[in-house]
Order: C-alpha cells, then structure tokens, then sequence
C-alpha cells in the first residue's frame, strides 16, 4: 500500500494521500489508514468510525477506501446537524477538535449543513407566510443578512489559511441565499409551492419521498429513521452522494448558475 499513495490524487480526484498508521495493523498484517488529506485546499479528515485496513488486491481496498470516506462524511453530517444548534453560528462553522486543534468538520459538512437548514429555516418562513404571518419572510431575510454580516466579520479576524477558505465560501452560499429570498419577497412568493423556490438547489436531510430516486443507494448511510442528503429541485429528487470534496473555493453563484442546475440535475432525473 505505501507504493501506492503517490497515486491517490489519480484515483479520488480532490485526495492527496492517506496517512497510514505506524503502529496498527489489520488482521492479516497489511498497514491501516487513519486518515486522508485534501489535495484541493488545507484539510485533513479522520475516517470514521474506525481506521480502514489496507487488504487484499488493490482494486479492493481502494473501493474500501471510497466507501470509508462516504461513510466518515455522513458521520460528520449527523453530528453536526445535531451541534449546529447548540451554539453560534460563528462558533459552529470554527468548531475545532480540542484533542487534534483541527475543525470538527471537513468544509464539505459545513457547507451541506449550512444549506440544510437554511432549505429548512427558508421553507418555514414560506410556510407561516401561507398560514398569514405577512411578515414572515421578511423577517428571515433580517436574519440572513445579520447571519452574512456575522460571517464577514470573522473574515477580519486571525484565520489559518483551511479556516478563511471555509468562511469565504460559507459567505459566497449565504449571499446566493440573501439573494434569492430577496426576489421573492419583491415577486410576493407566498408558499413553499411557487415555482421560484421549487426551482431553487435544495439540500435536504430527511425520510425520502416516495417519487424520490435511487431509494435503496447506500442504505447504510442513512440516520436513526432512515433520513438521507438529498438534493431536490422541482420534481427531481436524487441522493447526495458524500463524495469527497476537499476544502477549496468557488465562484460566485449567478442566476446562470442556477439555470445549470436545474437543467444538469433534471437530465439525471430522466437518466439522460
């Protein structure tokens, strides 16, 4: 195995190398990967919940090895689903291991969990808007802007360089999200239903819907009831896939972005 972590870039495409364990062993004696390092960006993720033993032929134990890494993504999700709700959102997004002085979640969490709950906190709004709260929305779009202005004064705080590249990003999704809720409240969108929204990229972490597709992928990545990722636009409902991503920027998202999606995600729904 150690000859060939030189070659780990071609095979995962955003993983430099994996660090192998000096001390731990599998069963048949082959070497254990702790953990993997990002090739795009500054990260380093532990897999969970345990190392991965190196055994067998080497098309083997490199689908063990992207198994284990879809697996240890999911963990990270459902804990921090849970955290993003006990403190700041400040705090949350910088949460560090205290035992390794690292995140406690790759970027790829952060920025899934971010827009998780803001499909959720969104589609709420939308909803006491339907039921007659008129001011529903607009007091959201208060909180995302104080949410955005929180998120750029950590930027002028001292960061590592892993640290500012998640922050940035964090505010690249958040003001797509301003934005997008701001036209609807100037087209008077008033229920989750509306065209506007259902047209929008939503991730969501929930039991899958019926119509939804692929329902029996990766079965064992699913929460206590049987929730999944997802991404969901218009009528396409497919399963988000833990691939891993690294710790890198992006671009800005423009409405031209967003075209992409929901053409890109519907030719997957029709399997085109």
């Amino acid at each position: 195995p150690e000859k060939i972590l030189v070659h780990i870039p071609k095979i995962y495409l955003s993983t430099k190398t994996l660090v192998l364990s000096e001390t731990e062993k599998s069963a048949s004696g082959r070497p254990c990967a702790t953990e993997f390092v990002a090739r795009v960006g500054s990260e380093v993720c532990s897999f969970e919940p345990a190392s991965v033993p190196l055994d067998g032929k080497v098309e083997d134990y490199m689908q063990t090895v992207l198994d284990a890494q879809k697996r240890s993504i999911f963990e990270t999700v459902k804990r921090s689903l849970t955290r993003y709700h006990t403190m700041s959102r400040s705090e949350w997004i910088l949460a560090k291991d205290s035992h390794l002085s690292r995140p406690l979640d790759p970027a790829q969490t952060t920025l899934l969990v971010l827009a998780i709950n803001y499909v959720k906190e969104a589609e709420a709004a939308l909803s006491d808007l339907s039921n007659g709260a008129s001011e529903a929305l607009v007091n959201y779009s208060d909180k995302q802007i104080h949410q955005l202005n929180d998120l750029i004064k950590l930027t002028q705080s001292d960061l590592s360089k892993g640290d500012r590249t998640r922050v940035m990003v964090c505010i690249t999704m958040d003001a797509h999200a301003r934005d997008i809720v701001a036209k609807m409240i100037r087209s008077n969108v008033d229920s989750v239903g509306s065209f506007m929204w259902q047209s929008q990229l939503k991730h969501k972490f929930r039991v899958p819907p019926s119509h939804a597709r692929y329902q029996a992928r990766d079965p064992a990545l699913r929460g206590e009831s049987g929730e999944r990722a997802e991404v969901a636009i218009c009528d396409a409902i497919l399963p988000y896939d833990y691939e891993y991503l690294g710790n890198g920027p992006r671009l800005v998202i423009t409405p031209l972005t967003d075209r992409v999606y929901v053409t890109a995600t519907q030719a997957l729904n029709l399997k085109m």
